[in-house]
């Protein structure tokens, strides 16, 4: 089915453009977000080696079109604005690379070492639920978790077919362990 205005309403300022307009931009973003987070991090001097060490990896992510970048960039930030006791700061690079991949969640690791671990855990709860909520905006419920119960209906048709398929299989087969 052709999606209805709002579903369409976040892609609106790449939709007109052609293909190489819409991920351009976002992979060109995402190089100076780590080389800006590396230089917050380390300072301008030491820099250019932590920057030839990420070179290959950061061409390889560029190629590809992925969010590897910009995600390490934002778990960098964290870093500096936890360790400069900003912990508004550091939830919001933390929450903001969850909602783009899941391994940032690592990144609160570094609250075992803070000092006020529960005031940091509150900021970060409600830093996720306000992102967590932001698409509600443009979206209706039932069409933002819908993907969600199709891809459990997935991973329940897959553990339930014979063989090795399916994340839950393996988890069952796990558990009975």
């Amino acid at each position: 089915p052709r999606a209805g205005r709002r579903a369409r309403f976040p892609f609106a300022p790449v939709a007109p453009s052609p293909f190489p307009g819409g991920p351009l931009p976002c992979t060109a973003l995402n190089a100076p977000a780590l080389i800006g987070a590396l230089r917050y991090l380390v300072g301008r001097g030491p820099d250019a080696l932590a920057l030839l060490l990420l070179l290959p990896e950061l061409y390889n992510s560029m190629q590809a079109s992925q969010s590897n970048a910009l995600v390490a960039a934002l778990i960098v930030l964290a870093f500096v604005a936890l360790e400069h006791d900003q912990r508004l700061r550091g939830c919001v690079a933390i929450a903001v690379g969850v909602a783009i991949k899941i391994f940032p969640i690592a990144a609160l690791s570094f609250a075992v070492f803070h000092r006020r671990r529960l005031r940091l855990a509150v900021v970060f709860t409600l830093c996720a639920a306000v992102l967590a909520m932001l698409p509600l905006i443009v979206t209706p419920p039932s069409m933002l978790f819908a993907p969600y119960g199709w891809w459990y209906r997935i991973e329940i048709a897959a553990a339930l077919a014979p063989g090795d398929s399916g994340i839950l299989h393996a988890f069952r087969r796990v558990a009975q362990l």
